[in-house]
């Protein structure tokens, strides 16, 4: 697969009047065209920043990012490549329709036509959302919700969607649908996709490859490759296979002792 995404010894730290509070030092990893790649690490180490910095909201205090090998600058990835980015809470307006929530991001581009709005029109048609267009946010469940933020995020045509715990508003049993759901709908159309989540579980059954960081500072203390034999699509069936246990295993493990050097791979 072709080479989407490189960070190289990215530190970064908060800044106020009683000092610094250093969030991430020297991560390292790159991110392939098509990838799918979940990142965990303990609450609080630094996951969302690293989001952040990918995206230009932040500038990192030390480190490099590339795209297509091509050295970025300090707007991030966003200045070069188009961003889709999903947050816990969908952050729908409920003053809108679904409808108008979903061009909302042609229509603050200036790119609002009839093909975008057809584009629209089809994709809340292919996840069954077609139905719900002329609804408001309040008419819909949780799963639905996200589904309608999805799109919206597809709209303007994303290269690369960073996914900060989309699911985690969300009960378990629909959590477990949705993130299977979405995580079909990205691969399908070869997009890239960075998730951060709490989730081993989760991580596992969506992921192409697990990153784990550690405690902050944040550092990358293991990578692994994830492959099952079945189905993607169904998560039930990828959790009772005993390459799922293994890997939850061995990654708890990593996760769980701070004291352990773990290599990648």
């Amino acid at each position: 697969m072709e080479l989407l995404l490189s960070l190289h010894d990215i530190s970064y730290a908060y800044h106020n009047l009683k000092g610094e509070i250093p969030a991430l030092s020297h991560i390292s990893f790159e991110v392939s065209q098509g990838e799918f790649l979940a990142i965990v690490g303990p609450s609080g180490c630094g996951k969302s920043t690293l989001l952040s910095i990918i995206a230009g909201l932040l500038t990192p205090e030390e480190g490099d990012l590339f795209y297509r090998g091509q050295y970025v600058t300090d707007c991030g990835v966003g200045s070069v490549m188009k961003i889709g980015y999903m947050l816990q809470r969908d952050h729908l307006f409920e003053w809108r329709t679904i409808l108008q929530n979903v061009l909302l991001g042609p229509e603050l581009n200036h790119t609002l036509d009839q093909e975008s709005r057809d584009y629209v029109l089809q994709l809340l048609k292919d996840y069954d959302l077609y139905a719900f267009k002329d609804k408001k946010p309040s008419e819909l469940s949780g799963g639905m919700r996200q589904r309608a933020a999805l799109i919206r995020t597809m709209a303007v045509h994303p290269d690369l969607f960073l996914l900060d715990e989309p699911f985690s508003a969300l009960d378990s049993q629909t959590r477990l649908n949705v993130s299977a759901d979405i995580a079909q709908i990205i691969r399908g159309t070869d997009k890239t996709a960075i998730l951060i989540t709490h989730d081993l579980s989760e991580a596992i059954t969506l992921a192409d490859r697990v990153l784990v960081l550690s405690k902050r500072p944040a550092c990358v203390k293991c990578e692994m490759p994830i492959r099952f034999a079945v189905d993607r699509s169904d998560p039930l069936q990828i959790r009772g296979t005993a390459e799922y246990q293994l890997y939850f295993n061995h990654l708890w493990e990593v996760l769980t002792n701070e004291q352990s050097d773990v290599p990648t791979g």
